[in-house]
């Protein structure tokens, strides 16, 4: 395979590469190293473009003058119009094709990076729109799972608890645990501490449940409490106010469990 020669702006310059390329008097391997370095060179093709306005031009001069013959009997001077025309026709014919090949590559390379930057740009939108999809399908999930939740606590069932006075804890309020309901809430209106400790204790005398920071809102506290420790029977929910490292006797609310019966 032939080695192929460099091609630099000073060596084209210094040996009239582009004036030879456009008379067609380069070498074979010299003439393709430069229509190869024509492609990706729009001022090499410039100096092209113009050297052959400059051709056409001096062939358009000759056109203007008589071409001397020698003397014959009945030929003084012939008129030269048609050979001058048709040598340049020759001329630039035979450098038309490449030039126009070399052009329509250049707007081929650049047609084709447009193409490049506009694929780019699709997928770039497309990306953004993929991932705004997603982040909307994100957010109905999240909507959904919320709602979900606030159905659930909406079908817990609910007690609210009055404190027992003089002692007499009695049977107490009841509260009816439908069946399949996870939790129940024991809602109690307190006031005077942000902290409690409370203990659930079984009718047995069994603390079945405990909590030694238990935070109180403006509402007083709520205490949700698995259904599973929570089968028929009585109860008494103990509250103490934490204060530092004290503990007040805050409450004491009996009630009772009933099961609903299954439907």
């Amino acid at each position: 395979m032939a080695r192929r020669m460099s091609m630099d702006h000073d060596q084209i310059e210094a040996r009239a590469l582009a004036e030879r390329y456009v008379a067609e008097t380069l070498p074979s391997a010299e003439r393709e190293a430069f229509e190869e370095h024509l492609v990706d060179c729009p001022r090499c093709l410039d100096q092209v473009d113009e050297a052959e306005r400059i051709r056409a031009g001096l062939a358009a001069l000759e056109e203007e003058r008589p071409v001397r013959l020698p003397a014959r009997p009945d030929v003084a001077r012939l008129p030269v119009r048609r050979l001058a025309l048709a040598l340049a026709a020759g001329l630039v014919i035979g450098a038309v094709p490449s030039l126009l090949v070399l052009r329509a590559l250049q707007e081929a390379r650049g047609q084709g990076a447009s193409a490049h930057g506009a694929v780019a740009e699709a997928q770039a939108r497309a990306a953004a729109v993929e991932r705004s999809l997603r982040e909307e399908r994100q957010a109905r999930t999240n909507a959904e799972a919320e709602l979900a939740a606030a159905e659930q606590v909406q079908s817990l069932p609910v007690l609210a608890l009055a404190e027992t006075r003089g002692g007499d804890e009695g049977p107490g309020p009841s509260l009816r645990i439908p069946p399949g309901a996870p939790f129940a809430v024991l809602a109690v209106e307190t006031g005077g501490y942000r902290l409690y400790a409370a203990q659930l204790i079984a009718s047995d005398g069994s603390v079945i449940w405990r909590e030694d920071r238990l935070s109180a809102n403006a509402f007083g506290v709520a205490v949700a409490l698995p259904a599973r420790l929570l089968p028929p029977g009585g109860y008494r929910l103990v509250l103490e106010g934490v204060s530092g490292d004290a503990r007040v006797a805050a409450g004491r609310f009996a009630f009772r469990v009933t099961a609903e019966p299954a439907r």
